[in-house]
């Protein structure tokens, strides 16, 4: 991939990702991208509801990018960007989307199919990353709840405050429990749940993900997010390196040999 087509969520959260953080030095994702060899030949910030893509896929597929990252969350109407993109001049063009309900398998059906070669991070899981995903899944399954990446969390907190009460004895003491909220450690679905408790000015901290001091290395067991494409009749393809036989031995994000172009995808699927 030498080039890169960006869409932003036009919210305050991507923010810092459009313009970066100045006073700790924190660059735009295009500045990285550029720095890693990519060159940057589309950027827009799209409204989280009701954007009419064509005209926009248009220009990117004028441009030849190779790929469309669209920075999205549960607000992005992306199940209707999916079905105007593979109508659209991009249609051959990679997309990746971030979040939302393409973190599911109910985005294939909600996208009538129209998801097929689209990519994404992935969190309605039948792998067993830790001793805890498949049970929660299986919990999740039966009462129809979508799994994406804030639902894991959101137990995994639970459970997480939970060990920190009964390490400290009850909720009486209150010192006794922030100490124990410190330093408890509990398995999720999807690794490791600790706080982070180094403190490095002025970068906020919450749970465990990188080292602070270096934020490009990563704890490894504190998380995995796994990427999928949407495959012929919604099959879910994983494209981690070594997964899902043997998630923790991840060594590469990509595996190639996994990855289909949406013409391949689409010539499998209709024959055409």
């Amino acid at each position: 991939m030498k080039k890169i087509a960006f869409l932003w969520e036009d919210l305050a959260w991507t923010t810092e990702w459009r313009k970066g953080i100045k006073y700790i030095n924190l660059p735009t994702w295009e500045k990285m991208a550029q720095d890693a060899g990519i060159k940057v030949v589309y950027s827009k910030a799209v409204k989280p509801r009701g954007t009419l893509y064509i005209p926009i896929l248009q220009e990117i597929a004028d441009k030849k990018a190779d790929l469309i990252f669209f920075l999205s969350s549960w607000f992005t109407d992306t199940d209707a960007f999916a079905k105007q993109w593979s109508d659209s001049a991009a249609k051959n063009i990679y997309v990746s989307l971030y979040g939302g309900v393409a973190q599911t398998r109910a985005f294939w059906s909600m996208t009538g199919g129209k998801a097929l070669g689209i990519m994404s991070s992935f969190f309605d899981l039948d792998v067993p990353i830790t001793s805890k995903t498949l049970p929660l899944m299986e919990k999740a399954v039966k009462r129809n709840i979508p799994m994406q990446l804030h639902v894991h969390i959101a137990y995994a907190d639970i459970y997480h405050f939970k060990a920190a009460i009964e390490k400290a004895g009850g909720t009486d003491d209150v010192g006794k429990l922030i100490k124990a909220m410190e330093d408890v450690e509990t398995e999720y679905s999807l690794g490791k749940m600790k706080y982070q408790t180094q403190k490095i000015k002025p970068i906020y901290h919450s749970r465990m993900r990188v080292d602070p001091s270096n934020p490009w290395k990563t704890y490894p067991g504190y998380f995995y997010q796994l990427l999928v494409q949407f495959q012929e009749g919604g099959k879910i393809a994983y494209l981690n390196e070594s997964c899902p036989e043997n998630v923790k031995a991840m060594s590469k994000f990509i595996n190639p040999k996994a990855v289909k172009t949406p013409a391949q995808l689409r010539k499998i699927q209709y024959g055409k």
